[in-house]
């Protein structure tokens, strides 16, 4: 399971009592350096996996992400054309072919939140490279994800039977 939380870093009574919950049972943490309090990570149980993306390069931070799709987690990314254009996208596809089906379900956002909102549902054997560029953002599913009548849906919890 991925979990997000947000907390002030200068304050670690604002974070709530479920997150501190949260943080016991996790087996790893990536968190921005200085955004991030230590003593927030007090709250983490024995024998955490911990790194600090604030000292990772691009290339590491995209090569954990990779590592843990294997482990099945869905993948975000912005900007997949970051650097080497339609190319780089493309051979983090490759890299993730080795853990996940082709089938599995890609939603390709251009100008996510604004009027021109364009979504591209597809799969990552079938991504069309053409339309990738810097105003892209994609989301790769996990094996409880498909596509439903044009919209991805993935199961989490007590809804996987």
């Amino acid at each position: 399971m991925v979990s997000f939380m947000g907390a002030s870093p200068r304050c670690v009574d604002l974070i709530t009592i479920e997150d501190r919950g949260l943080l016991k049972e996790v087996d790893l943490v990536v968190n921005a350096g200085s955004l991030v309090s230590k003593e927030h990570l007090e709250f983490c149980g024995e024998g955490i996996e911990f790194y600090n993306s604030a000292s990772m390069t691009l290339g590491e931070v995209i090569k954990k992400r990779v590592e843990n799709v294997a482990e099945d987690f869905i993948m975000v990314m912005h900007n997949p054309s970051y650097k080497g254009g339609k190319d780089y996208l493309k051979n983090i596809v490759n890299r993730i072919l080795k853990y996940k089906r082709g089938k599995t379900s890609v939603d390709i956002v251009k100008n996510s939140g604004r009027p021109s909102t364009e979504l591209n549902i597809t799969t990552l054997d079938s991504i069309d490279y053409e339309i990738v560029d810097m105003l892209i953002g994609s989301i790769i599913g996990n094996t409880n994800s498909y596509i439903k009548d044009e919209k991805t849906i993935t199961l989490w919890g007590y809804n996987i039977k």
